[in-house]
């Protein structure tokens, strides 16, 4: 393997020649220590989004670097609090958000084909809780809506023609078995 730090000052990582974080981070003068500080933060989360995009071994040196900066607890604490924030905001738009009028017929389908209910997972409340948030909104937002969940269809078109596929297998296995055990039903009987 690699050294990382060879690797980190190669690839633009946080690592300068020396291993002490950021180039100009400790060496910056103080007229532009807040401007160094930012372009630090920037490079920093610029690094960790491209982390997806490298290989196994550049991924892990880089996050040995990111876990050793001067900088990570403060970090650290500004992702946590983001992602706090976001996740708050998402529960909040979703309980205001009316259901999609076509993810209301789809529950109501599955729960009129009993795959889905209040015993398989609660579809009959969502459908009764849709319905009747359904005659609260506009139809501006049902077309956000429909534009939102363009994705979710797809998919679950998806899913459904693999759901089908595996039926049909599963029927033919189970028409093949019920077929053996009557011929071997029928040997014995002779």
């Amino acid at each position: 393997m690699d050294d990382p730090n060879r690797m980190m000052a190669h690839s633009g990582g946080l690592m300068g020649p020396q291993g002490y974080g950021l180039p100009g981070g400790e060496g910056t003068p103080a007229t532009g220590e807040g401007e160094a500080r930012k372009q630090d933060i920037g490079e920093i989360l610029q690094q960790i989004m491209n982390i997806t995009d490298q290989s196994l071994d550049e991924a892990q040196a880089r996050k040995h670097t990111l876990n050793c900066h001067r900088m990570k607890p403060a970090l650290f604490s500004v992702l946590c609090e983001i992602k706090e924030k976001t996740v708050l905001s998402l529960r909040n738009t979703q309980e205001e958000e009316p259901p999609d009028p076509q993810l209301m017929r789809l529950d109501n389908m599955l729960i009129a084909e009993g795959v889905a209910g209040p015993e398989k997972g609660g579809g009959a409340g969502a459908a009764a809780s849709a319905s009747a948030a359904a005659g609260e909104w506009g139809t501006v937002a049902q077309a956000d809506n429909a534009i939102e969940h363009s994705d979710y269809r797809a998919k679950l078109a998806q899913i459904r023609q693999i759901y089908h596929q595996e039926l049909d297998k599963y029927e033919n296995a189970c028409n093949e078995f019920t077929t053996h055990v009557m011929n071997l039903l029928r040997e014995q009987r002779d």
